[in-house]
């Protein structure tokens, strides 16, 4: 905890360690990461809330994420893909970078049910709800 005056503190920020990989996917929209599991992770951290799977078709939540992961690694705002050098850009970065960086947790709220944001993403689709032990998943 840091100290304030007048009693106040404030509490330590959460921190998460990813692959430079994740963040330059979370920047840039192109998959530099080869794991949806460790890019789905680092996103709902950065957020501060679940993100389900058809949200990554939303751009505002993309655009969120790029401005989240932006103010954690200012150095990927000026990152400039070579087109069709994917590898190439991602030794450049870790070169710039180290193969990982920190970001904070997010604490942001889910403005939608994700029910109502698949219907807002993919209008009059259908949806279909599996139950696991009574519980919709």
């Amino acid at each position: 905890m840091l100290a304030l005056g007048c009693g106040m503190t404030i509490p330590p920020t959460e921190t998460m360690t990813i692959k430079t990989s994740t963040a330059l996917t979370l920047a840039t929209t192109i998959c530099y990461e080869e794991s949806f599991s460790d890019i789905h992770q680092a996103a709902e951290f950065l957020m501060g809330h679940p993100i389900w799977t058809h949200e990554f078709d939303d751009k505002e939540i993309w655009n969120d994420l790029r401005a989240r992961i932006l103010y954690a690694v200012p150095a990927l705002a000026n990152f400039q893909p070579q087109d069709g050098a994917w590898n190439e850009d991602l030794v450049r970065m870790c070169a710039d970078l180290g193969p990982t960086v920190t970001i904070q947790k997010g604490t942001a709220e889910r403005l939608e049910h994700p029910l109502e944001s698949m219907e807002r993403i993919a209008p009059r689709k259908p949806v279909i709800a599996v139950e696991i032990d009574g519980e919709p998943e």
